[in-house]
């Protein structure tokens, strides 16, 4: 087996302060979504999810964040975790 060499692609490079002013020029219509991914050097679909997101009031998370979909929300898990405990105790008596 051939030994680690490190990170062979650039997923996950973009900064976040670029992301930011991206995000900020299309809000403002300085510039649309694929022009501002090209300028700030960001993923365009990444910054699409960003858009989208703003505008429907959510919080944005700027760090890149690699892998699969978190389907859950953070203040969920704590819901889901407290409902399976209790179900846990109560199918024990």
């Amino acid at each position: 087996m051939p030994k680690f060499k490190g990170r062979t692609t650039s997923h996950g490079e973009w900064s976040e302060e670029n992301m930011k002013r991206a995000i900020q020029d299309v809000l403002d219509h300085k510039m649309s979504e694929r022009m501002a991914a090209e300028r700030y050097k960001v993923p365009r679909t990444s910054l699409q999810d960003h858009v989208k997101a703003a505008k429907q009031g959510q919080q944005i998370i700027l760090k890149p964040i690699l892998g699969r979909f978190q389907h859950l929300l953070l203040n969920m898990k704590g819901n889901c975790v407290s409902m399976l405990l209790t179900l846990i105790v109560v199918s024990c008596f």
